[in-house]
């Protein structure tokens, strides 16, 4: 598939949009991308179910750090409405690491499993079940750096604090792990090999588990799935699986545009805010979201009613203007089609 054609995906507005664009999609991805759009609009017609990601809303809006980090405490607010903010704390004792990076594709994918087994201890049906969910070559590296995925989430405590307009304001803390098992290269050389009956206890439930947090668990079973999931389209979240940053405005993405009441402009500041990289320019940064945007577009059929756009320029002194850029986000097409279910892959 040529350059060209990934083009021809974007309506006019999106493909001609004045951003400097850093690079375009590898082959491999846009093969990804056409394989989304077809998806997508075979849902659509067939009225099929969509296989999403669920999670803890709070959790997942609040972003993990993008990079290695040496912070022991981070604080994120998320504004849902007027009056309406959540401030999600993360914080890890002195001696442990911080999560980060793709930590996310764990962080996401133990907490869908949890819902879907509708348990806090998730067993794992073979080693490499959690890799295989986001497409992830299963070698022994994988598996070691999964291993390590598991220790720092087990040393992560959340708290989380809402201020909702005629309601008390109310808090929770939790860890997000207790405890958990995974295979050893030796175990998972045995699985390969058809020896998969050694990694089961005599009952047949399998050797490998996470157990979430009472917290966690009970924040993605509680009151209206609605409010308090976030659904997320799993092969959007491949797109990104290796790219913290596109993974974190993919999510941002599709929460602001499923929810979207009205027409409203994330601001120049707040891009900034999330989506920065280090010490990179604004244009640099804003030419790298361009390049998700595009592609979150081009695969969702341009469902999304949203834009990158050029809001305004200041000038301080004789320099060159400044651009301000904002996201436009609006009321949009639902991406995660239901089908017959209420709720999208075995939810309920």
């Amino acid at each position: 598939m040529t350059k060209s054609k990934f083009e021809e995906l974007l309506s006019g507005r999106q493909a001609s949009l004045p951003i400097p664009t850093r690079k375009s999609p590898s082959d491999k991805k846009l093969n990804q991308i056409v394989e989304i759009r077809e998806s997508l609009e075979n849902e659509r017609e067939r009225r099929l179910w969509t296989e999403a990601i669920a999670c803890a809303r709070d959790v997942a809006l609040a972003f993990l750090p993008h990079s290695k980090t040496k912070e022991k405490f981070i604080e994120r607010s998320i504004v849902y409405g007027p009056g309406c903010t959540v401030t999600v704390r993360f914080s890890v004792p002195q001696n442990c690491e911080m999560p980060y990076g793709s930590d996310r594709f764990v962080l996401f994918g133990i907490q869908h499993l949890a819902r879907v087994q509708n348990s806090p201890v998730v067993r794992f049906e073979k080693a490499g079940q959690l890799l295989d969910m986001f497409g992830i070559e299963g070698s022994g590296a994988q598996y070691r750096l999964l291993r390590e995925r598991f220790e720092r989430l087990k040393s992560l405590n959340v708290e989380i604090e809402a201020t909702i307009p005629n309601r008390a304001k109310w808090g929770a803390g939790t860890r997000l792990l207790e405890e958990w098992a995974l295979p050893t290269k030796k175990d998972v050389d045995a699985e390969k090999s058809g020896q998969g009956n050694l990694l089961q206890t005599t009952q047949g439930e399998s050797l490998f588990f996470v157990r979430l947090a009472d917290g966690l668990f009970n924040q993605i079973q509680r009151g209206n799935p609605a409010e308090n999931l976030l659904l997320v389209r799993l092969d959007l979240l491949k797109l990104f699986r290796s790219s913290p940053i596109g993974w974190d405005f993919c999510v941002f993405l599709l929460h602001r545009c499923g929810s979207a009441k009205s027409t409203s402009v994330v601001p120049h500041e707040v891009l900034m805010e999330l989506f920065k990289s280090g010490k990179e320019k604004d244009r640099d940064t804003i030419a790298r979201l361009q390049n998700y945007h595009s592609e979150i577009m081009a695969a969702t059929q341009g469902s999304l009613n949203s834009e990158l756009c050029l809001v305004k320029e200041e000038r301080k002194g004789r320099g060159r203007p400044r651009k301000m850029w904002g996201l436009r986000v609006g009321p949009s097409s639902n991406v995660v089609i239901d089908g017959k279910q209420k709720f999208p892959i075995g939810l309920e």
